[in-house]
Formats: C-alpha cells, sequence, structure tokens
C-alpha cells in the first residue's frame, strides 16, 4: 500500500484579501509564514519518500516546509495546480457572487459542474490530477509521498479518488495548511484521515476571518455622481482620527480627489456590501517619487463595517490593481498618532518606514512588498 499526504498549502494573499487566486501567483501572509512552521512540526518524525507539489509559489513554500526535516528535494508538478479560475482570476469574490450568481451557486451547490468562463471545469482538474496522482503511486508502491497542493483542485480531486465525484454537491473543502491522508494499492483509494489541523492548534488564531460574512465587490467612483459620498468619506476618515473637523477642509480634499481621478478613473473604488457603499479606497498614481511604487492615498470604511478586519479586502483591491501596471511595492501614510491603524497595517504585513520629507514629518510612512514571487519550474 502506498500512503498519501495531501497538505493544501498555507494562508496566502487571496485567503486574506479574498481574491480568487487560481492560478494566480500570489504571496504568502504573515499568518501564513507562521503556519509553516507548523507544517514543518507534522512531519518531523514521518518518513517520506518524495514530496511532489505545485509549482505555485504558495504550495512550493508549502512543500518546503514538509521537506525541512527529511532534506527530500520538492519536486514541481504542473498538474497539481489549482484549479483554472479563467476570469475570475485577481477578482474579488464579492465581485464575482454579485456577476455571476449562477458561477455561485454551481460552485456551492453542483461542483460537478462548476466552470469558470474561460477556466477549466473541475472535472477536468480532477482528471489531470487523477492521472498525475496514479503515476506518482506506480513510482512509490509501498512507499509514502506528499502532494501538496490547493483547495479548489483537491475538492474535486479527492472524491475523485474515492470515486464519489458524480456524487459531489459542494467541494471537499480542506483549510490551509491541513492534511489529509489516502492509502491505496494503486487501484483503490481509502481516506484514513480527512482535513487534520491538530497541528495548528498551538498557533494563535489569525486577526481576520478567512470566511468574513461581508464580501465586497466594487464600482469605480465618479467625480460627480459621487461628490456627495466622497465629501462625506473625507470627513469621516478626518473625524475618526483627529475627533473632530478643525483643520479639515472638504473642498481642499474634493479637488484633491478630483485630481486624482483625473489622473486615472481607475484610481477610486467604492466597495460595496450588498450592493451598499461602505466606504472608499483612493489610490494616488500622480505620486511617482518613488518608483516602482503605488501610493494609496486613502482607506476608509464607514463606521458600521469597521472592526472586522474588512479593510484588508481593500489593501488586497490595491495590491491587485496597482500589480497590473508594474508596481512592486505599496506606500500609505498613517497619522503618527494613530497608533491603532499603524498596528492594523503592520499585522498585514506593511512595514515602518522613514518619513520622506518634513511634509510628512508628522505621518508614519509604512509600506508593503507586492513584487510577484516566482513560479518553480515545473515537469508537464
Amino acid at each position: 500500500m502506498t500512503r498519501i499526504y495531501f497538505v493544501r498549502h498555507v494562508e496566502a494573499e487571496g485567503n486574506l484579501y479574498r481574491i480568487c487566486e487560481g492560478q494566480y501567483n500570489g504571496l504568502i501572509t504573515l499568518h501564513g509564514k507562521k503556519q509553516l512552521s507548523c507544517v514543518a512540526s507534522y512531519f518531523q518524525t514521518i518518513r517520506l519518500d518524495a514530496i511532489y507539489s505545485s509549482g505555485l509559489y504558495r504550495a512550493h513554500e508549502t512543500a518546503k516546509a514538509v521537506a525541512s526535516a527529511s532534506g527530500l528535494p520538492v519536486v514541481p508538478r504542473r498538474a497539481l495546480r489549482e484549479l483554472d479560475f479563467g476570469r475570475f482570476e485577481g477578482m474579488s469574490w464579492g465581485d464575482i457572487y454579485e456577476r455571476y450568481p449562477e458561477a455561485r451557486t454551481q460552485f456551492y451547490e453542483d461542483y460537478r459542474a462548476f466552470r469558470a468562463p474561460g477556466g477549466e471545469s473541475s472535472r477536468e482538474a480532477a482528471e489531470r490530477q487523477m492521472q498525475e496522482v496514479l503515476q506518482l503511486v506506480a513510482h512509490h508502491p509501498n512507499g509514502a509521498i506528499a502532494i501538496v497542493g490547493h483547495s479548489g483542485a483537491f475538492g474535486a480531486l479527492l472524491p475523485t479518488l474515492l470515486q464519489k465525484f458524480e456524487t459531489l454537491r459542494a467541494p471537499l473543502y480542506m483549510s490551509n495548511a491541513a492534511v489529509s491522508v489516502l492509502e491505496t494499492d494503486g487501484t483503490a483509494f481509502q481516506m484514513l484521515q480527512f482535513n487534520d489541523n491538530v497541528h495548528l492548534q498551538s498557533l494563535a488564531a489569525s486577526h481576520f476571518n478567512p470566511h468574513p460574512k461581508i464580501q465586497f465587490s466594487y464600482r469605480l467612483a465618479d467625480p460627480s455622481r459621487d461628490e456627495v459620498f466622497l465629501r462625506a468619506c473625507g470627513e469621516g476618515a478626518w473625524k475618526a482620527v483627529y475627533g473632530n473637523l478643525q483643520l479639515f477642509s472638504g473642498e481642499r480634499f474634493y479637488a484633491n480627489a478630483r485630481g486624482i481621478l483625473a489622473a486615472d478613473r481607475r484610481n477610486a473604488f467604492i466597495p460595496l456590501a450588498d450592493g451598499k457603499p461602505a466606504g472608499l479606497l483612493l489610490l494616488d498614481s500622480r505620486q511617482t517619487d518613488e518608483p516602482a511604487t503605488g501610493h494609496i492615498a486613502l482607506i476608509y470604511l464607514l463606521p458600521e463595517y469597521r472592526g472586522m478586519g474588512l479593510g484588508a479586502q481593500l489593501i488586497g483591491r490595491a495590491v491587485v490593481e496597482y500589480r497590473v501596471r508594474g508596481m512592486k511595492t505599496l506606500r500609505l501614510n498613517v497619522a503618527s498618532s494613530n497608533k491603532k491603524a499603524q498596528h492594523f497595517y503592520e499585522r498585514l504585513g506593511f512595514i515602518r518606514d522613514t518619513p520622506l520629507s518634513k511634509i510628512v514629518s508628522r505621518q508614519q510612512v509604512m509600506k508593503l512588498s507586492i513584487a510577484l514571487p516566482p513560479v518553480y519550474d515545473e515537469n508537464p
């Protein structure tokens, strides 16, 4: 009998930002990096003959943690990649649910029939992985191997191995850094353990809910149509930091917002919760003093949407948007007195930087690297 340890990758950007990654190659979060040590501990005493992985960064880094005790090489295999989500990749799940309600229904209620526009079907993903797994089992009869991959792909593969794909409704979901164990004689597969995450219990829970009740969709702001809302967001942001509107100029804020939008209409996003405006994200592409650096002018949520970690989704929108423009770093300024906001951004991976000039001396400059990671060479 061959024993297979299926390992889902640790927490990645898509999980935190509530963005569909698929074969989009995002980074690992701070919480995901902590999960790596837990994965390494799980395999500390397990004898493995080989370790195979998707070549996408989030999976390959997880596979390296699996290999830390044995020293075995990680072998990337293209067939182990996540489901190709086509046009959904890079979109927020809120936008997907809003624009493609039928796809949402299929994903959660009839996964057998799911196919994202321009992507592959769950059945196709199951078949390519199935062929790969059978080849790997043939290479390791009576051995033990680890396969590191992705939830959407595993959600179709595991039922297929257990000959239950035709009865599949919702995907067989594995949480980040969890392990499922199967045994096979090369023909029949038996599940020994599913979604084991006991090794993660010593790790403090993430500050951000991986399954938030609110998942934002977005629309572009219009300086004329949304003037009243833009002004209200400016006032609300100022008052949230300073407690009053002294020294705040609504005219100056609105003029700056109009300038930002004149530079690029995709510089202003309004997050929507059930179709209702929930805040404002302003990107200021006019600031070009640092190469390959995208500046965030404002992140603001209405009071009823605060305290739930939802600001992470707005950072995710900024990350996706600025990467398309070739940026490798995000930069924002936070009032030096606003320690709560600084702590929030640090939990997202931002680091404090030295102010660039006296003009921002009362502002804490914070930066986040968003440079795309490598895709590891994969065998066919």
